[in-house]
Order: C-alpha cells, then structure tokens, then sequence
C-alpha cells in the first residue's frame, strides 16, 4: 500500500552533495564516490574545452545566452572595450575572414570564463534529475543513476554497454531530422534557384540548428552552410538530384562540425555539449516551436 513519496534529487549533483559530507573527524562520509566525481569532473573540463576550441563558441553563448550581451556589444576600439567590460572586443581573422573575438582583449578571460561557467551549469542541470520514490511499508531498493554504475564497473574492469543512443547518435538523429523536414521536400524535388533554396532552408531548418545559416554563391550556383561562423565547401543545385546530394553533403557537415574529433569518444563528448544548445533536441538555450 501507498503511504506516500518522496522526491529525490539523482545525479552530478546529488552524488556531489553526499560526497561533501563530513564526519566528526573531518573526513568523508562515503569515501567511494571520490573517484566518480573525479571522472565527472575531469570529463566536464574536457567537453567545455572541446566546445570551446571553436572560438565563434564564446561570443555564440555570451550574447545569446548570458544575457549580459548583445549584438551591440561587439566593438573593434580596444580602449572601448577597456572601459566598458560589457564590451566585446572582436578582430578580422585573417584565414576565414570572419570576425572572432580578440583574446588579447582586456577583459576576454573574464568574458571567456563566464561563458565557460554558463556552459558548466548546463551541462550540470543535464547530469541531475528528480526521482519520485514511493514509500510504502516495506523498503524499496533505489538505484544509482547510471552513470554511477558504469565508473564503479569500469573501475572494477566490467565492460557495460548502453541500449540508449550515445550522445554522437542523437546528435545525427536530430540533425538529419531537422533537414529532411517536410516542409523543405517541394523545394528539392524541382529545379529551384539557390536563393530560393537558402531562404527556405533558413526558414524551416536554421531555427532547429543552433549557429546554422545557409548561402549561396552569388558567382555560380553553389550553396553552403556555415556553423558557428565555420564555413563548408560550396555544392552545386539545380535540379533534383544535385539538390539532394547537397543537402546531405551539408548535413554531414553540421554534424561533424558540431561533434569534431579524431576519436569517437571524442566526437561523442563533443555530441553531448552541441547537444544542450539545439532547441528541438530538449536543450536548455531554447526550445523551438
């Protein structure tokens, strides 16, 4: 029978807490779960710098996420951007000849390690959820979150497997769902122009993609994407085979250049970040309609 329930927080920040807890003597109450959060930890650094290594990241999350920035605040006058740290100073690089932000910038590693903690907390409210336990009048047996289990396996040498997608399988999941959206099917199977391509595209599958545009090139009839300011090669349309190969050319590309890596762990680490900020995926930096 029924008595009751009780909500329980599982997760990063619930295995933290018990952690945190001392004794008497100062020391840990529950030991074993040092080397858990140590994994955690260092898996967290590693996926922020990974995302972070594309430097179009950082302005990306300061000014549409903080809310501490806007399109305003870019400037390219250094002795703006001292005097005001709302400023971001932005430079022209020289090998894609688009803007990035200037880390020689007086206050750029305040502006960078503020995007770095909005990032973290993310990924952290991810790692936690809210269990409703029935109480009854007889114990109930509670299970570690799954995580927990796999780093104690591992570090007993028991290999686990997951029967949920991995992060890099979910991310090509929504990425190729968003650009076979229905919507866009009348447009490919007849000979449409570039600029009738890329205003569709922009319209029913860049609000699904964060830091996604489609372009043409105003010299040929070639289309591309850019991601996060990350520029793809040019594929030619015209009819509907072409515009198809195009398509998923480009897909292809969204998805590598959200989950790079040399390494599938690599790649699915850097899945799991690009997928907090795609809002038709449950990410937390919107949701789409």
């Amino acid at each position: 029978m029924r008595a009751g329930s009780i909500t329980k927080l599982i997760g990063y920040g619930a295995i933290a807490g018990e952690y945190a807890k001392k004794d008497k003597d100062g020391k840990p109450l529950y030991p074993e779960f040092a080397d858990s959060i140590k994994k955690f930890d260092d898996a967290i650094e590693q996926t922020i710098n990974k995302y972070f290594a594309n430097p179009y990241h950082i302005s990306s999350v300061l000014t549409e996420n903080t809310g501490n920035y806007n399109s305003e605040s870019f400037t390219v006058y250094k002795e703006e951007a001292a005097k005001d740290k709302t400023k971001l100073l932005k430079k022209l690089d020289p090998m894609t000849g688009l803007y990035v932000l200037d880390k020689d910038a007086p206050h750029y590693k305040e502006q960078e390690q503020e995007a770095r903690e909005y990032v973290k907390k993310l990924i952290l409210s991810k790692l936690d959820a809210k269990r409703e336990i029935a109480t009854t009048a007889q114990t109930q047996a509670q299970y570690a979150p799954e995580y927990v289990y796999k780093a104690n396996a591992e570090a007993a040498g028991i290999d686990t497997e997951v029967e949920q997608q991995g992060p890099f399988d979910r991310l090509k999941t929504v990425v190729t769902t968003s650009v076979n959206n229905p919507n866009l099917e009348k447009y490919i199977n007849f000979s449409k122009t570039k600029d009738v391509l890329a205003s569709q595209f922009n319209k029913y599958i860049a609000p699904r993609l964060s830091g996604v545009e489609f372009d043409y090139d105003n010299l040929g009839n070639d289309v591309y994407v850019t991601v996060n300011g990350v520029k793809s090669e040019s594929f030619p349309v015209g009819d509907p085979t072409k515009n198809k190969f195009a398509l998923k050319s480009l897909q292809d590309f969204i998805i590598n250049t959200y989950a790079p890596g040399a390494t599938l762990e690599e790649k699915e680490m850097a899945a799991e970040t690009s997928l907090t900020t795609l809002p038709n995926s449950g990410g937390v930096f919107g949701q789409f309609n």
